[in-house]
């Protein structure tokens, strides 16, 4: 439409921030103790009227996403980013096609590129391995 601007612009939640930075406590070189990250997650619990929890590691924040930030459509990429997506690490049914779940292929961490996109920047860009042209 040439009558208002359609700029779309993100949108982060607070318990995301806490989350992300809880997450990132995980690792040493992010500069946020352990105990700090473990004091943002329980932040995030607090405020859900859930009890707090005395440790953290990858899997409880990966949970603790899942229930936060359910239908936010953030799940897909926690997946990928925790390497529980494609492998049988974390199965749901009908993962990969069948009844109890099972492990894909890892080209799956990524989307294919639209055929649209190809179309028009044919000479720059290839499909994403493992999706046919």
């Amino acid at each position: 439409s040439t009558s208002f601007p359609d700029t779309d612009f993100p949108m982060m939640r607070y318990a995301d921030v806490l989350l992300m930075a809880a997450e990132c406590s995980l690792h040493s070189e992010s500069g946020i103790s352990h105990s700090d990250g473990l004091k943002y997650f329980n932040e995030v619990r607090t405020r859900a009227g859930v009890r707090n929890l005395k440790s953290l590691n990858a899997q409880t924040i990966l949970d603790e996403r899942a229930r936060e930030l359910y239908l936010e459509l953030w799940r897909r990429q926690d997946l990928v980013r925790f390497n529980q997506f494609t492998t049988s690490d974390y199965l749901w049914d009908w993962k990969g096609g069948v009844r109890n779940g099972q492990a894909v292929a890892d080209y799956m961490n990524l989307y294919p590129i639209p055929t649209s996109d190809l179309m028009v920047n044919s000479e720059n860009l290839e499909q994403n391995d493992g999706y046919t042209k």
